[in-house]
């Protein structure tokens, strides 16, 4: 049975029939994934890249203490957080992801993500001139 989304109190019944596990830390709580491709052409060659998002309800950001740069479990992957964005009245979140491919071991012997690397791009518009 589909959920209607008009006028729902309870935003759990949104996630009953989507959503995925998730993990961040020992949190476990449900968010719906999605991982479109999107083409674009650059200097006369296509490029694919892909955006990960997950919708999660605003009770479980807060509960899982989700931020940028937050690591999280989908699906057995790891995704690093890159933005926190309010949908709407609040009460779901979007979030944006990386996928984390390369892991580190920690003295603990889990694993941790790598840092993000560095966009040059972006540094150079948050730089100072000189």
């Amino acid at each position: 049975m589909a959920t209607t989304i008009n006028n729902f109190s309870n935003v759990s019944e949104f996630f009953r029939d989507f959503a995925i596990p998730c993990k961040s830390g020992s949190f476990v709580f449900s968010g719906i994934f999605d991982r479109p491709d999107d083409t674009f052409g650059m200097g006369g060659v296509n490029v694919q890249s892909t955006n990960y998002t997950l919708l999660v309800a605003a009770a479980d950001v807060s509960a899982g203490a989700i931020v940028e740069g937050s690591s999280l479990t989908l699906q057995n992957n790891t995704y690093i957080v890159r933005d926190v964005i309010g949908l709407d009245d609040g009460a779901v979140f979007q979030l944006t992801l990386t996928k984390s491919d390369l892991m580190l071991i920690d003295s603990n012997d889990s694993p941790a993500p790598l840092p993000l690397p560095v966009d040059p791009i972006f540094f150079s518009q948050v730089s100072p001139t000189r």
